[in-house]
Parts: structure tokens; C-alpha cells; sequence
């Protein structure tokens, strides 16, 4: 279905039809505490992330991260 301003909510409620149903899971009639849905698989964090990815990705990552403080760091101080 495509993404309108009228029929924003049809739209989101099929998404998340769709994210349970990739877990292989039916989802729940009535809606959950943000708690609950945490407890389901929300995000993961950090560690995982570096896991997932190989150490040369890791390290791009932190090379970006740390461009992007020293450019912020440059413009304020004028230079």
C-alpha cells in the first residue's frame, strides 16, 4: 500500500504486521507496554553490532565517527 497522508495509520499497522510475521511470529491483539515489546527483540545494541560486522567495517565506522567530531570541533573553534 502506498505511503498517503490519508491513510497514514493502514499503512503503519501493516508494517508492523509485516516486522512480527519476519520473525515468524503472529502478532498480539491488544497493544503491548514499551517494556514488553523490549523484552520481544527490540534493539540490540552496540556489542552486537560490532559482532555482526567484520573488523574492517568496525573500523571505518570509527574513522567516520571521529572525522565528524574534529569537523564540528574545527567549525567552532573557527579554524
Amino acid at each position: 500500500m502506498k505511503w498517503q497522508r490519508n491513510n497514514r495509520k493502514k499503512v503503519a499497522e501493516l508494517a508492523r504486521i509485516r516486522r512480527w510475521r519476519e520473525k515468524g511470529r503472529r502478532p498480539p491483539r491488544e497493544k503491548m507496554s514499551y517494556s514488553e515489546r523490549g523484552k520481544i527483540g527490540g534493539k540490540v545494541g552496540a556489542a552486537a553490532r560490532l559482532a555482526s560486522i567484520g573488523p574492517e567495517r568496525a573500523k571505518a565506522i570509527a574513522r567516520k565517527a571521529l572525522e565528524a567530531r574534529w569537523a564540528k570541533y574545527r567549525r567552532e573553534r573557527g579554524q
